[in-house]
């Protein structure tokens, strides 16, 4: 398992147009991938359950990857996270 503590720097938070992007970029890998904020946990393949944790802007959350591509998968996103402004 591969897991990174990002920080949303999008002024509206990870609301639905980044969290639709975010479960296109996640989709795009041969692993499971999810997100944790706030005690709560996520499956990003959800566009419903991304939005459920409600990360707000300047929010830490962590993204925990697990399967034969989970590298790819962790670094794709925090590549786009970190592209959102």
């Amino acid at each position: 398992m591969k897991s990174i503590n990002l920080i949303i720097k999008h002024k509206g938070g990870l609301h639905a147009r980044p969290a639709g992007q975010l479960v296109g970029v996640s989709g795009q890998f041969n692993c499971n991938v999810e997100l944790e904020y706030n005690g709560k946990t996520a499956a990003v393949k959800s566009i419903l359950k991304v939005l459920s944790l409600a990360i707000p802007e300047k929010a830490s959350f962590t993204v925990n990857a697990d399967g034969p591509e989970e590298e790819s998968a962790v670094t794709a996103i925090k590549t786009f996270i970190e592209s959102l402004d």
